[in-house]
């Protein structure tokens, strides 16, 4: 009988026996346990969940890419999640093959996936403008 978490069998699936760097970052990275996620949660690993798990967005790699220079205005991000986003993004920079994880994950009968969105919504996030004096903010 297989201890494996249904991430560790995505990620399996989807990469073959290359998995385990896919497998330790995104286990580092992803919040998939509703339990452990605030509504409208501050974290950079709510947020880039959040990301990849809604279909609506198109151009995931910008928006996470303003969250990782946004981070010295929001102290809300711990210095793991941000080295961890930024290999994420240096491993898979179109987030294609980290999508079909999520989808694999999404595939799967577990209902906690399903849940995650409804807790960590993106589009209620306030999206984030360079400025001359620094950061200005405007609804999504």
């Amino acid at each position: 009988m297989s201890n494996k978490s249904p991430l560790e069998t995505a990620c399996r699936e989807i990469l073959g026996e290359k998995y385990e760097q896919y497998y330790d970052l995104l286990s580092n990275l992803l919040l998939l346990n509703i339990d452990i996620i605030k509504r409208n949660d501050e974290r950079l690993s709510a947020k880039v969940t959040s990301i990849l798990f809604d279909d609506q967005i198109t151009n995931k790699t910008h928006i996470i890419c303003e969250y990782i220079e946004a981070a010295d205005w929001n102290y809300n991000f711990r210095p793991s999640e941000l080295e961890n986003t930024k290999k994420l993004l240096e491993l898979d920079p179109d987030l294609k093959t980290s999508t079909k994880i999520i989808n694999h994950l999404r595939e799967q009968s577990d209902q906690n996936y399903s849940e995650i969105m409804r807790k960590v919504d993106v589009k209620q996030e306030i999206k984030l403008y360079r400025s001359r004096t620094g950061f200005t903010s405007s609804r999504i």
